[in-house]
């Protein structure tokens, strides 16, 4: 009897050490994502004031909106002058993914820090070190955390599904100088190894091939007639597929 007591006794031990590291890991997870949404509630002073809601209903594009683009570029202009390794802002509308973006002379700096340079688990939007800055190159990667709780770039999930893709085809990178649009045209699931897909070639054969590459690789494709004359802009995130999976969000600048 003494025996099974003292068995009872350590099993529910046990247990009540089980729930309580449980329940302080989720805690710890909690104040993480909080922590997240405090510092980009805080950053949003920067955030251009453009209407995009015109982008997907065929309206007027805010880089056409002549008298909203000054206020647009004071925006960046104050965020560059605020954070030394901003470049600009990438909004997609209607998808939560509406973030100031840097670029560091490595590609680990961000990943776990805020724009202040201190730790934050959900990063900041990078450019990829080895990118001119302004959107020159003919791929231009800029990569994001898959947040579990939605935030950063883990919206674009929401990619594979071609209705989704089909409805929400475009973005708005805002520079200090001006606005582009991005015109996404391919979802592809590919491992972190994949290094063709994160070069930027410079010569016409080797962008032909990366262009063929994408077609070939995508799982959603749309053929807008994308040439080696253009310029791409591809978004990168960790994807749960397969180990080490990533998701490319490619569009046209």
């Amino acid at each position: 009897m003494n025996g099974k007591w003292i068995l009872h006794r350590i099993i529910a031990g046990i247990l009540v050490t089980v729930i309580l590291f449980s329940s302080c890991a989720v805690l710890d997870i909690q104040k993480k994502y909080a922590a997240g949404e405090e510092v980009y509630n805080n950053l949003a002073a920067y955030k251009p004031t453009a209407d995009t809601t015109s982008l997907q209903g065929g309206g007027q594009s805010a880089s056409e909106d002549a008298s909203a683009l000054p206020k647009m570029l004071g925006s960046i202009r104050a965020l560059r002058k605020q954070y030394t390794d901003a470049v600009g802002w990438l909004t997609i509308p209607h998808t939560g993914v509406d973030y100031p973006f840097v670029q560091a002379n490595n590609n680990r700096y961000y990943l776990d820090r805020d724009m202040d340079g201190n730790y934050l688990a959900a990063g900041t939007l990078f450019m990829d070190a080895d990118n001119s800055g302004d959107f020159s190159d003919f791929n231009t990667i800029i990569y994001g955390h898959h947040m579990k709780d939605g935030s950063m770039f883990a919206s674009l999930d929401s990619y594979a599904e071609p209705e989704f893709f089909k409805t929400h085809t475009e973005g708005i990178i805002y520079l200090e100088d001006e606005v582009r649009e991005v015109e996404f045209f391919a979802y592809v699931i590919a491992r972190a190894d994949d290094v063709a897909l994160y070069e930027s070639p410079k010569d016409t054969k080797a962008k032909n091939k990366l262009l063929s590459y994408i077609s070939d690789k995508a799982r959603i494709y749309r053929n807008i007639g994308v040439t080696e004359e253009d310029n791409l802009v591809t978004l990168s995130t960790c994807a749960y597929e397969f180990k080490d999976a990533r998701l490319l969000l490619i569009g046209r600048l």
